[in-house]
């Protein structure tokens, strides 16, 4: 098993959570995400988070910013909210104008790259397994995997490698991946 878990916030604010139609709240959120982050060491955690959902207040999107702060977010996927139709959410009204949603999006972006870098920080100079990948980088040409608990990482090697599980010594921490050295 891998030590990296995605687990869906969506929102951080409970009636944001309860108009999104969502089967927990914010403090069963965080008692699950602690209970992990206490059994599994050196996890990496994910989650999706959507800005700009209708009656989303400035209040209730400072809960979802404080909650995101608080937690050892190793990465995020943040979407502003649109309408699809055939969804519930489709017939309540699009209240949130879209330079707020941006702006929020903007934020939680910031935010979880900073607390992204810190993640990976905390394993530079440490041999860890990568699962490269079939392709490379596009940027770069060079090999690109992620390891256990889902760091992306690009390395120097050969085709050979691709699709194995490679030993790498992480070095450096890019903008969105960390630099190894294969072992």
């Amino acid at each position: 098993l891998c030590s990296h878990l995605h687990i869906p916030l969506q929102s951080g604010d409970d009636e944001t959570l309860k108009t999104m139609r969502r089967n927990y709240n914010r403090s069963q959120y965080l008692e699950v995400v602690q209970r992990a982050i206490t059994t599994i060491p050196g996890l990496g955690l994910g989650a999706d988070v959507i800005v700009g959902f209708p009656g989303e207040t400035e209040e209730r999107f400072e809960n979802t910013r404080k909650l995101i702060e608080q937690l050892p977010f190793s990465y995020l996927h943040v979407f502003s909210y649109s309408p699809r139709r055939g969804t519930e959410a489709h017939q309540i009204k699009d209240n949130v104008p879209g330079n707020i949603k941006k702006q929020r999006n903007k934020n939680l972006t910031e935010l979880v790259n900073r607390k992204a870098v810190k993640f990976r920080d905390k394993f530079l100079k440490q041999q860890e397994t990568v699962l490269i990948e079939n392709q490379r980088d596009t940027k770069s040409g060079l090999l690109k995997g992620h390891t256990g608990n889902y760091i992306p990482v690009i390395v120097e090697g050969s085709d050979s490698l691709k699709n194995s599980l490679v030993p790498v010594t992480l070095q450096r921490v890019c903008e969105h991946q960390v630099t190894g050295c294969v072992q």
